[in-house]
């Protein structure tokens, strides 16, 4: 929670609004100019410690002459008196040498106004390099820098001794979309009347292995590849068509190799289509069944295809 919610400068101008409720208009930085502010020296609070020329604004006529008022910044050496102030950031530089830089004193301002409410802009404050160093302290790179305020600073005086701690990379901040938009569904989530049927499913849960078995062929790991339309495939897909097209209760009618037919012109063809054998488990395929299954030939449904979307999936043993 910010203490000090307001610029240096609009501080000073309340200031001075509050002290002289008679102005005939506020001052601000429209009518009024305020000076570089001089250190009053030797000056024991509760006395001022600064001093400040306030006149009127090149073409303003609200006002004429000029004042020398004297109030109190704040001064960073007492207000931090034992205190190192203390940041933790993940510097997303990931400086990997001492002499890198993770940060400057600027880039750390919004962190050290937010922990300790306050309001320090780069008219306040020098900057300076924070390097990363090769001080560990939980793991973590850690650096320790002083930090001046300007002569001309509003509001502040003094200085702070500053702390930069690294820190793992937050979710925080790299998360930064909360609402997702969930998994979608081959041909898309809107499960209308114009939602293509979804093979992935209808073979999902199947065991090809006795189907596989019984054709005599279980195909080994492949890339992915164009189907060979030989004996063996056109036997081995009939079977496994057959075993999925059993399985669903009249919902498919897939089919292998028939001459003059493809999936483009005939529903429920596979000519045309492409295909590949895994080992599982898969990174590739990590939704595969790897817990019962050590194979699965995945039959890749063509985004052109008009009359389904998916994969079909035959999960086996060998």
């Amino acid at each position: 929670m910010a203490i000090y919610k307001f610029p240096p400068k609009q501080e000073v101008y309340d200031l001075i609004n509050q002290a002289n409720p008679g102005l005939t208009k506020p001052l601000t930085a429209t009518n009024c100019v305020l000076a570089n502010p001089v250190v009053i020296a030797g000056a024991v609070y509760p006395a001022s410690n600064s001093s400040i020329v306030v006149s009127p604004a090149p073409g303003n006529n609200d006002y004429i002459g000029k004042q020398t008022l004297k109030y109190n910044r704040r001064d960073l050496s007492k207000m931090f008196r034992g205190i190192t102030v203390l940041v933790k950031k993940y510097a997303t530089r990931a400086p990997t040498t001492a002499n890198q830089l993770a940060f400057t004193i600027y880039e750390l301002l919004p962190d050290i106004n937010r922990l300790y409410g306050l309001n320090l802009t780069e008219d306040d404050v020098n900057t300076g390099n924070i390097l990363r160093g090769s001080t560990l302290e939980n793991g973590q790179y850690t650096t320790t820098v002083t930090v001046t305020t300007k002569a001309t600073s509003l509001a502040y005086i003094g200085s702070f001794a500053l702390k930069w701690l690294n820190t793992p990379q937050s979710l925080v901040d790299m998360i930064t979309s909360l609402d997702l938009d969930g998994r979608k569904y081959p041909g898309g989530n809107l499960f209308d009347e114009t939602h293509l049927p979804i093979l992935s499913g209808e073979a999902y849960r199947l065991d090809f292995t006795q189907t596989l078995t019984n054709v005599g062929y279980l195909p080994p790991v492949l890339a992915k590849q164009n189907f060979s339309w030989n004996s063996t495939w056109i036997n081995l897909m009939a079977a496994c068509c057959a075993a999925i097209n059993t399985a669903s209760g009249g919902r498919t009618n897939l089919r292998s190799y028939v001459g003059g037919e493809n999936y483009k012109t005939h529903p429920g063809s596979l000519v045309g289509m492409q295909f590949q054998v895994v080992a599982l488990p898969s990174t590739e395929f990590p939704e595969l069944n790897s817990r019962f299954y050590n194979r699965c030939m995945i039959v890749f449904v063509p985004d052109d295809c008009p009359w389904a979307v998916g994969h079909i999936l035959h999960h086996y043993n060998v």
